[in-house]
């Protein structure tokens, strides 16, 4: 079986973190398939000084990264999502450039859009059948946007297959007209050879931090989405009457960090927050090892990575009722919250640090292994290619 997968989502030079979980799930999928990758990239005039969008020009167009073959044409896009609703074809003329040339029995896109868009006109030109996943912010942000509402319910209804990663997407996309049978739920997974319980004194020294610190962490994008000022707001209240709880906000780019950062120094927190770069995959075992639980306290969320990967280590989570982690956390593996409520976070958080004898590290992580296995989900999308491609 040979699959053609394609997502602007996936790791590249400039951006090796960004969809690093489409990465991880084409390294199983290609156990039974062949598998070659279209991951499109901006197109940026040759000239420097503008950061990463200047960057992109040093992204090789073609590449082997551990034995996949990748390509990365250019795509006309412009910053800050202006115009974006002419993305779809400048992404169609990317991947028609490359996938015209490729033998494939199947295409595999990950988000709606622009490349759900592209790929379902592709897959028309070339008469293949074709695969949509969404994600997240397909569904509960681009959807809003009236143009792009009307250009993903067409792509998804004309799909031969739509995969939700989480049972709350898939009654969104319910009421837009796509049928039913169509639509699968296949949650996003995690390999569990590199997400594992590690003892928290040698995660500790590894990282540098000291011992018998209250640690609470965050690890993802810095989008005010992602509730990090009503994050910070929580542990100003928590210090008030923990004289040793930190937090660790892991992930900024360049920039990035600013806002929060001028809400670290109002609110009188700079000893109590450190702020820590992108880091790679392999080091957010030792990052969620070395803490006493994980927070995301989203506004809204697809089925969040981050979540699963700290069940995998062991570690407990408070998150918010915002979609996704509803499906993920449960009683005896973290809390949930209303979004926004930096009190109700606060005193979640408190009662998790309080209450270590209810969170069970072993039973958190065969739980999350039980249910989110990246070796397993794989074998469910093989089977959901075989089936598409029979039919």
């Amino acid at each position: 079986m040979k699959v053609l997968l394609t997502s602007h989502l996936f790791p590249n030079r400039v951006e090796p973190i960004s969809g690093v979980f489409i990465k991880e799930q084409v390294d199983f999928l290609r156990r039974e398939c062949e598998i070659k990758v279209v991951a499109p990239v901006p197109w940026f005039p040759p000239v420097g000084g503008f950061g990463r969008w200047s960057q992109f020009n040093e992204v090789p167009w073609r590449r082997e990264l551990d034995g996949i073959e990748v390509f990365h044409p250019r795509y006309l896009i412009f910053p800050r999502m202006a115009v974006i609703s002419i993305a779809w074809f400048t992404y169609l003329l990317a991947l028609y450039k490359v996938g015209k040339r490729l033998d494939f029995d199947i295409i595999h896109v990950h988000t709606a859009y622009p490349e759900g868009v592209a790929a379902v006109v592709f897959a028309r030109m070339t008469r293949r059948p074709v695969i949509v996943t969404i994600h997240g912010a397909d569904i509960n942000v681009f959807i809003k946007r009236r143009a792009l509402r009307r250009m993903i319910v067409w792509a998804l209804s004309r799909s031969d297959a739509v995969i939700s990663i989480s049972e709350e997407l898939r009654r969104k996309i319910g009421p837009l007209g796509v049928p039913a049978e169509r639509v699968t739920v296949i949650p996003n997974g995690v390999d569990f050879r590199l997400f594992r319980p590690i003892p928290r004194d040698v995660a500790e020294t590894e990282k540098g931090l000291s011992k018998g610190k209250e640690r609470v962490v965050y690890i993802g994008r810095f989008d005010p989405r992602k509730g990090l000022a009503v994050l910070i707001r929580a542990i100003s209240i928590l210090s008030s009457s923990r004289d040793n709880i930190e937090l660790l906000l892991v992930g900024a780019k360049r920039g990035d960090e600013a806002e929060f950062a001028g809400l670290v120094e109002r609110l009188g927190l700079t000893e109590r927050v450190t702020f820590i770069n992108e880091v790679p995959l392999t080091e957010v075992p030792l990052w969620l090892s070395a803490s006493d639980l994980l927070v995301l306290p989203s506004f809204t969320e697809g089925l969040p990575l981050v979540l699963i990967e700290a069940l995998a280590c062991g570690k407990p989570v408070v998150s918010t009722r915002c979609g996704g982690p509803e499906e993920i956390v449960t009683d005896g593996t973290g809390l949930l919250v209303p979004p926004g409520d930096h009190q109700a976070l606060a005193e979640a958080i408190a009662y998790v640090l309080d209450h270590p004898e209810e969170y069970n590290p072993v039973q958190i992580a065969t739980y999350a292994r039980n249910r989110f296995d990246l070796e397993r989900i794989s074998e469910r999308i093989i089977d959901l290619y075989s089936s598409v491609i029979r039919n």
